[in-house]
């Protein structure tokens, strides 16, 4: 279907649309257009997370391990 066909059938829908999807669609719009900024601390634990791996890269365990470990969680 071309982009086109798929704007005018959108156009058609939200006209017939009820409220609860409206402010669906509409919250979708909203988050298509946010900007995300990365917060200062995520970014100081990200980058105290890579030192320690530095320091230390025997003490991390594979992906395969750590799921592993997880499911002996379970």
């Amino acid at each position: 279907m071309e982009t086109l066909e798929i704007r005018k059938q959108l156009h058609d829908y939200i006209e017939i649309a009820d409220e609860r999807l409206l402010k669906l669609m509409y919250g979708m719009m909203v988050a298509d257009k946010q900007d995300y900024e990365v917060p200062e601390w995520h970014k100081e634990i990200v980058q105290e997370r890579i030192e320690n791996y530095e320091k230390n890269p025997h003490g991390a365990v594979s992906l395969e391990e750590f799921k592993s470990r997880i499911e002996k969680m379970r």
